[in-house]
């Protein structure tokens, strides 16, 4: 009975021993991972960890303040960390390291295995610790809207969202999109997309990238277009107002469209320009516009053209105002639907 009651006391101390342990490893890793230094052209200076900088802002967190702040990158004099990061440059250029004070203020020193690097601020794209959990390499965003008449019974909504996982060499993203309008009792008019990317990060600026689409279009009499494409690209702004890209491959696709007993299978070729532009102030301001061309090699003469524009604008923290245009033209549809087909949306959205 004795024994027994030791063994129940002992079992209870060794629990609470490892409970102990695994809260005081906690504490401890926590607190040394708050032990960045930056400092502000205002004078201030800010012990923290480093979460991210992408895109004109630098995420920390400080054991005084609860949750993430952003800091404006071009507020940032120097930084300082014994932390290891992936410092992707505007040349497309990557360098591991600790981040050492630099000479002067608005440059940053990396201390590489094959030496130190260091790098204007303004030539600064990237910074992202080296232990990234998979949570911290998510992004997302999820916009709704709706619109409703009395007048002439007119409903109508739009629903989209993104999200994408970024990683040391390639990035994975999603996007899904939805309208639908009704007029009184006639039939409603929709749109819907999907897809699925793939980006590989080459050396410098290149990249090669792979995308699978699933598409429905009423008003253009299209029930599902199934593409996959593949091809490469390459940045020709980075930097930390702007982006933009091509990339230029190929696209294969099966089509089916209303009153048509077979689908039809296509080969095309594509060109796409992609631009993001973004402010921070006050609050975030962003523009992205991304545009393609497909020619087809199967129905000579045909080209399909694609726009898909929006502007964003944060009035709280995390929430945004989003203005949207979308626009599809065939210049040779398989059946005597609209050639052209758009759509203007308001919307209000969450990013995380």
């Amino acid at each position: 009975m004795i024994a027994r009651i030791c063994r129940g006391r002992t079992s209870r101390v060794r629990i609470l021993g490892a409970v102990a342990v695994v809260l005081l490893a906690a504490g401890i890793g926590d607190a040394r991972l708050k032990t960045d230094v930056l400092s502000l052209d205002n004078g201030d200076t800010i012990t923290c960890e480093i979460k991210q900088m992408e895109q004109g802002l630098v995420n920390v967190k400080t054991s005084y303040l609860k949750g993430t702040v952003a800091i404006e990158w071009n507020h940032v004099q120097h930084l300082e960390s014994e932390q290891l990061f992936e410092v992707e440059a505007a040349d497309g250029a990557k360098y591991f390291g600790s981040i050492a004070a630099a000479d002067s203020d608005l440059t940053m020193t990396v201390v590489t295995s094959l030496g130190d690097i260091t790098i204007a601020h303004g030539d600064v794209v990237r910074i992202g610790p080296i232990d990234e959990s998979f949570w911290e390499r998510l992004r997302g965003d999820v916009d709704f809207g709706l619109t409703a008449k009395k007048a002439n019974d007119e409903r109508q909504y739009n629903l989209s969202a993104s999200i994408s996982y970024r990683a040391r060499k390639y990035r994975v993203s999603a996007d899904v999109s939805s309208f639908v309008s009704w007029f009184g009792e006639n039939p409603s008019t929709a749109r819907h997309d999907l897809s699925i990317g793939f980006r590989r990060a080459l050396r410098g600026k290149w990249f090669w990238s792979a995308t699978t689409k699933f598409e429905n279009n009423q008003e253009l009499g299209l029930d599902l277009r199934t593409s996959l494409a593949g091809g490469g690209g390459r940045f020709i702004i980075q930097n930390n107002h702007s982006e933009l890209s091509w990339t230029a491959g190929l696209a294969g696709n099966q089509e089916r469209y209303a009153n048509t007993e077979e689908a039809q299978n296509n080969l095309e070729g594509f060109l796409l320009l992609d631009y993001l532009y973004f402010l921070f102030g006050d609050h975030e301001t962003s523009i992205s516009i991304t545009g393609i061309v497909m020619p087809s090699f199967s129905s000579s003469g045909r080209v399909r053209y694609s726009l898909d524009a929006k502007y964003r604008h944060e009035f709280i923290k995390d929430l945004y105002f989003a203005f949207g245009l979308v626009a599809d033209y065939d210049s040779e549809p398989p059946t005597e639907a609209q050639s052209t087909d758009w759509n203007l949306t308001t919307s209000l959205g969450y990013s995380f």
